[in-house]
């Protein structure tokens, strides 16, 4: 009688066990759905913003005055949302004095939809790859989380004195 009792109790201990490990996978799964569902719609949030800001890049400049560089590119917003620059990295340096002008030079806070903007970059140095026949790259991140960049080939170069 007492081998039936421990048969018995062994085979609640492993319904149990088995009843919590499933409650266990359920309650993730669901909290995995939840999360996959809000990750989704994050995307799709992200699409409908970047789909509003489209930026196309259409000419560069690059002149050398004194021991300083200045690059100038053109870009046109097609979108119907203004972009607002937060950084802006050339060759992965982070390059604070940059000044955005629109079509007829005044100076604007952000890229607006249907015009073209002149960057204008002051770099403190000397761009090691701004030479005749070379690459940089350019890259704007946006204070919406969006990012654009582009590798500038540079035909011809400038110089001040």
């Amino acid at each position: 009688m007492k081998r039936g009792v421990s048969e018995v109790l062994g085979v609640v201990i492993v319904l149990l066990i088995t009843v919590s490990a499933s409650v266990f996978v359920v309650l993730w799964g669901f909290q995995s759905g939840r999360m996959t569902a809000s990750s989704i719609m994050e995307l799709y949030q992200r699409g409908q913003l970047r789909q509003g800001q489209l930026l196309s890049f259409v000419a560069h400049s690059e002149r050398i005055v004194g021991s300083s560089t200045v690059i100038s590119v053109w870009v046109y917003n097609y979108g119907s949302q203004p972009i607002k620059i937060l950084y802006l990295f050339i060759d992965n340096k982070t390059q604070s004095n940059f000044t955005l002008y629109d079509d007829s030079g005044s100076p604007v806070d952000s890229i607006k939809p249907g015009m073209m903007t002149e960057i204008v970059v002051r770099v403190p140095y000397v761009v090691s790859g701004v030479q005749q026949g070379t690459s940089y790259n350019f890259f704007i991140y946006t204070t919406d989380d969006l990012a654009y960049a582009w590798t500038i080939h540079i035909n011809e170069i400038y110089t001040n004195k």
